[in-house]
């Protein structure tokens, strides 16, 4: 028989450990673990994200196709607004067309949800996780929390929520990044993202959670939205955050919204945009 790759086991093990620490963590929080379907009669509404479509034998569902879930977020909040209380949940989601070094169609996502902490308590949480899972495996992180603004500014001297396309391009040009496109058809946001992914998280350091929060408007997602003064300006910015490990994004939290017309409306203008 071939000898075997102890490597691999050891991988397991670790994944094994990796998730008891994460129910061990929500249940010292009674945090309750629930388990939502996997396949949806609609798929999701994101821009960013494609579903893969199943097809069952007709003397199952007819010819109605069924989705695999992208995420348990939209099930789960179901169970919010049934009555449950603080719930969490490790998942198994499918999303198509992503493959790289950081993405795979499959894969395991933690989520949960808690009644009782706004989103800068939210992400504090995060962290307290994160950091007990990193001292469990030997590993030492610091910590930084800025808001999205203070990481571009130093990292670009631009202000995100003040600038302009213009501004963006010649900042990407002068610091040599090329596209094979053309400049002008990229949206603000697009800019934006080609800015943080290319320019600020390479600078992230290597051992270091970094707390990003208070994302532009335009960004917010499923999140509330607030307004805020920046200097003479007054803008509105999304209570969200996102946690990466060096440069690569573990975690992206919300305040969640909970106007259901605001939602309708964000639906529906994900539903254009696609």
């Amino acid at each position: 028989m071939p000898k075997s790759d102890n490597s691999r086991f050891d991988r397991l093990t670790q994944r094994a450990v990796l998730n008891r620490k994460v129910r061990e963590f929500f249940e010292s929080r009674h945090v309750m673990e629930v388990e939502t379907p996997y396949l949806s009669q609609a798929a999701v509404t994101d821009p960013m994200i494609e579903s893969f479509q199943c097809q069952a034998p007709a003397m199952v569902s007819g010819s109605t196709p069924r989705y695999l879930n992208t995420s348990p977020e939209f099930a789960m909040k179901r169970l919010l607004c049934e009555g449950a209380s603080d719930i969490f949940q490790i998942a198994r989601v499918f999303r198509a067309n992503e493959f790289g070094r950081w993405h795979n169609p499959e894969f395991t996502l933690l989520e949960w949800y808690r009644h009782s902490l706004d989103y800068r308590q939210l992400a504090q949480e995060c962290l307290a996780l994160l950091q007990e899972l990193a001292q469990h495996f030997q590993i030492v992180m610091s910590e930084s929390i800025q808001s999205y603004a203070d990481l571009f500014q130093q990292g670009v001297g631009i202000n995100p929520h003040l600038t302009h396309s213009d501004e963006l391009i010649r900042c990407l040009q002068t610091h040599g990044v090329s596209m094979q496109c053309d400049w002008e058809a990229l949206d603000l946001d697009e800019l934006l993202q080609l800015v943080l992914t290319h320019l600020i998280e390479p600078r992230l350091p290597e051992n270091q959670l970094t707390v990003i929060y208070d994302f532009p408007a335009s960004q917010a997602a499923l999140a509330q939205l607030y307004p805020a003064r920046i200097g003479d300006r007054e803008v509105t910015l999304a209570r969200r955050f996102e946690i990466y490990w060096g440069r690569l994004e573990l975690a992206n939290g919300f305040q969640e919204l909970r106007d259901v017309s605001e939602q309708r409306a964000r639906f529906e203008q994900d539903l254009r945009q696609r």
